[in-house]
């Protein structure tokens, strides 16, 4: 999955995304290994606007939280801490609430 998903950066465009998106909350798990992996900064963005396509942005921000609190590992923490930020992100946020109109506007 790795290799698909950062074969482009607007995953709205990409067959993989679409596709996470359209599988809805089982593809959330795979997801959210990715963003606390290694590779996590190459997949953050896409993760997460996928993540969000799903679940919403608070619930999402709520799962980072949840998350962040219950992990043990050092690596995983600073990628999850870095993904609770970018959602704080103003210009980020604005990103999502575009991609979310636009999934919307697909359904």
């Amino acid at each position: 999955m790795y290799n698909i998903l950062s074969d482009r950066w607007d995953f709205f465009n990409s067959p993989a995304g679409y596709a996470l998106v359209n599988i809805g909350l089982p593809s959330i798990p795979t997801l959210l290994e990715l963003l606390k992996s290694e590779e996590a900064s190459v997949l953050r963005e896409q993760c997460i606007k996928i993540i969000v396509s799903i679940k919403g942005l608070r619930e999402t921000e709520l799962l980072f939280e949840d998350m962040f609190a219950k992990e043990t590992d050092a690596t995983k923490r600073e990628n999850l801490k870095a993904a609770q930020n970018l959602l704080k992100d103003s210009k980020f946020r604005e990103i999502l609430g575009n991609v979310y109109k636009k999934i919307n506007h697909l359904k």
